[in-house]
């Protein structure tokens, strides 16, 4: 299940950057996805900044802002603290996980959210640190998963998900 949505979710951010927002562009975006991942019935709606694409058993939410938009903390449970000193640019509700995308993030901040993370009790499962990139990964006692990635542009990803 979580392989058809990530290759749905992956085909359909390829073909969304490809094509400009019209209901022609769309339905041509709509029918290549259809075409990759061999799924016959996917909705693709675009509103408002927002983007759903329902596959049937499961439907992703995309919400984008170049300007910046608040912590999502209406999809993300109350435990998750917000990440300070990033803009926020999008998010992506796949059911079980919510992707945080962010901009002008330091380093620092980071690293901090991850100490952060650690200190109210998350356990790290795997960390890597590069010139230009940090990763880190991270569970609690109940088996929730957090990961951040930063890259030295200042973008990244916060990715929670529950089992």
């Amino acid at each position: 299940m979580h392989r058809k949505t990530i290759i749905v979710f992956t085909s359909a951010i390829f073909i969304f950057g490809l094509l400009a927002c019209s209901a022609v562009k769309d339905r041509v975006a709509q029918e290549i996805v259809e075409q990759v991942t061999g799924i016959e019935e996917i909705k693709i709606d675009e509103s408002n900044g927002s983007t759903t694409i329902d596959i049937g058993d499961e439907v992703i939410n995309i919400t984008e802002s170049e300007e910046g938009m608040a912590w999502p903390s209406g999809k993300l449970p109350a435990f998750v603290p917000q990440l300070k000193g990033a803009t926020i640019v999008s998010t992506v509700d796949i059911g079980s996980q919510i992707w945080v995308n962010f901009e002008k993030c330091t380093k620092e901040n980071a690293m901090a959210y991850a100490n952060e993370m650690k200190t109210l009790g998350w356990e790290v499962i795997g960390e890597f640190e590069a010139q230009d990139s940090y990763t880190y990964s991270i569970q609690d006692e109940e088996g929730r998963l957090l990961q951040i990635g930063w890259n030295d542009d200042g973008s990244g990803i916060l990715i929670y998900g529950e089992k």
